[in-house]
């Protein structure tokens, strides 16, 4: 390697051996590093016809200190660089702490534990971070969707373990560290269109899409653009999806319904050495669509992980009609018409039987 004047050269010095003289044709391939890609997506909702549109593009950036001149770009979904060692999974030890009465104390919680919590977009959570007309992280806002281009799309190739796009064309790619956009692919998914609500989170009513992914192309994980329409609503993080794989896409909080959970009662009882709480939770829905609708609404019990702490669900308390998953431990699914402009109110009563001097965290 010579510098000169800031600037980086190689010299390859190639070795040749032939059994006798004559012509030949010497091509010289290498490995530069300090260039990469990053997906980026365009979901588009058409509320006349329930479809989805996925749009699926490359950033491409290079900072190799050469500027690429018409060159045939191939994109790949392999990362060399994540690690191939399978990780290894530690035992997890519960340990009830009692009260310390009298003294200071200090509530202190695993990282499992917080890990699990459903805060809004993490675990998956599809959930957008703008609302119309507010700036995104790079302060940015969202500009009218423009007209479609019509564009040449990748050539994908399926491989052992990744996916391969050659991009239409050759391509010039300067060395300038900036993310030049190119389009991979588009899909039109049929969606099923769902209104759901998590009260306890977030006051507001969904606009969901479940679509199925098709063909074997893969999505990696990347930022997404989500639009209604021609109207961008806000934007999340994909997580990585498998081709064929059904999941949700979230375009953001419908304004015309609205949920909202509140305690109405609380009460303390004592039961010998054990203290018994009853609560009790109701969320009213409001509905101003114009027409009949129907909305998925979610709520929580706490569950036990120890016997000397019960949790009973009152039934005559509670509205009837929730179901449960084995995945969702505690969680109570309804799914609630709801007339036009009208309202309904979705009950929860549950109660919580523990030691007196045991001291209990997540309840409400």
């Amino acid at each position: 390697m010579i510098s000169q004047g800031g600037l980086e050269r190689w010299t390859a010095v190639v070795l040749v051996t032939a059994p006798r003289g004559g012509q030949m044709t010497l091509r010289v391939s290498y490995l530069a590093t300090n260039a990469a890609w990053q997906p980026l997506y365009d979901a588009r909702l058409d509320p006349a016809t329930d479809k989805v549109s996925l749009s699926w593009q490359a950033q491409v950036s290079q900072t190799t200190g050469e500027d690429w001149k018409d060159v045939a770009v191939t994109l790949a979904t392999a990362r060399p660089t994540a690690g191939i060692d399978l990780p290894v999974l530690a035992s997890l030890l519960l340990q009830p702490r009692a009260r310390v009465d009298g003294a200071n104390s200090e509530t202190t919680f695993t990282s499992e534990f917080t890990d699990s919590l459903a805060i809004l977009g993490r675990n998956y959570q599809d959930v957008l971070t703008l609302a119309p007309g507010v700036a995104d992280l790079d302060g940015t806002r969202g500009a009218p969707a423009s007209a479609p281009i019509q564009i040449s799309l990748a050539n994908a190739v399926r491989r052992e373990v990744a996916v391969t796009f050659d991009l239409p064309g050759r391509l010039d790619l300067p060395s300038d560290g900036r993310a030049h956009k190119h389009l991979i692919a588009t899909r039109e998914m049929d969606a099923t269109v769902e209104h759901r609500t998590v009260p306890r989170m977030v006051p507001g009513v969904y606009l969901v899409a479940k679509v199925n992914l098709p063909g074997e192309v893969p999505l990696l994980a990347g930022k997404v653009q989500h639009f209604v329409g021609g109207d961008l609503v806000g934007s999340s993080t994909m997580a990585e999806r498998a081709g064929g794989e059904e999941f949700l896409l979230s375009f953001g909080p419908d304004d015309r319904l609205k949920a909202e959970r509140r305690q109405v009662f609380r009460k303390v009882d004592h039961r010998g050495k054990d203290d018994e709480v009853d609560y009790r939770f109701v969320t009213t829905l409001e509905n101003h669509l114009g027409r009949d609708g129907v909305i998925e609404v979610k709520d929580r019990i706490p569950v036990s992980d120890d016997e000397r702490v019960v949790v009973t669900l009152d039934d005559d308390g509670t509205t009837p009609g929730a179901t449960t998953d084995p995945k969702e431990p505690g969680i109570l699914t309804w799914k609630v018409p709801v007339p036009q402009s009208g309202k309904k109110e979705i009950a929860l009563t549950y109660r919580v039987r523990s030691p007196r001097n045991a001291v209990v965290d997540g309840l409400d």
